[in-house]
């Protein structure tokens, strides 16, 4: 073990000795206040958070915040899309009048309902993809599980859905910072390493959005062109 090595076990270990990892909740505290005591450490105080994430520990918990979480921010999303009559993004108007469902009406309704399932299937993508970059890179020092607590952990700031149309960006951007700094500390690696891992399959994601953009556009305009026949 090299010094710095030596040096940063030394200083991660009196954190996790002084400050027990809030969730789940111990027995001698509330669910409400272990749940927002994970937020606001999560989500300010990310790197104390993730050295005292346990290494080893069930998916469960973590899950289940996971999963409060985005459906809280879902409903935030719906609220607003009513309140403020906030229109759907351009690609996604696209792709329902696409697949001939009207964008308008009950649509985020449904989305909404369905939400949890999307919420699962983006964790499992992105807990894939980033812990397979993250053991090319050789920075994947605990398993599968550690990698999906981190994912799981880092998406609380969603709830700065709370602020109208601002509020999503931010919390895209904080997520990012939050995963990276996430996986750095309970995989105990170099933080380019992380950064890369989180990164890349952010950027696969884009380019295979921009390509469904430009295929929907494609069919659009050829069901324009048959139509007008």
């Amino acid at each position: 073990m090299t010094g710095a090595e030596a040096g940063a076990v030394a200083t991660e270990v009196p954190v996790a000795a002084a400050e027990a990892f809030p969730w789940p909740p111990p027995p001698d505290r509330s669910i409400l206040d272990a749940l927002f005591e994970t937020w606001r450490r999560s989500v300010f105080e990310p790197g104390r958070f993730f050295t005292t994430l346990p290494p080893r520990a069930g998916l469960g918990p973590p899950l289940l915040y996971y999963l409060l979480i985005g459906i809280a921010s879902a409903g935030l999303d719906l609220f607003w899309r009513f309140t403020l009559l906030l229109p759907l993004g351009a690609g996604e108007t696209m792709g329902l009048r696409a697949l001939g469902i009207a964008p308008e009406g009950l649509w985020p309704v449904v989305e909404f309902l369905l939400s949890p399932l999307f919420l699962l299937v983006v964790l499992a993508f992105v807990t894939l993809t980033g812990h397979a970059l993250l053991a090319l890179l050789g920075g994947a020092h605990h398993g599968l599980n550690a990698t999906a607590r981190v994912f799981a952990f880092a998406y609380g700031p969603q709830l700065f859905a709370i602020v109208p149309l601002l509020g999503n960006l931010v919390g895209a951007v904080w997520m990012v910072v939050i995963a990276i700094i996430g996986l750095a500390r309970a995989h105990r690696t170099d933080g380019w390493r992380a950064a890369l891992a989180v990164l890349l399959p952010i950027g696969i994601v884009f380019f295979f959005l921009l390509i469904a953009f430009v295929f929907l556009g494609l069919l659009m305009g050829v069901r324009a062109a048959t139509e007008s026949w």
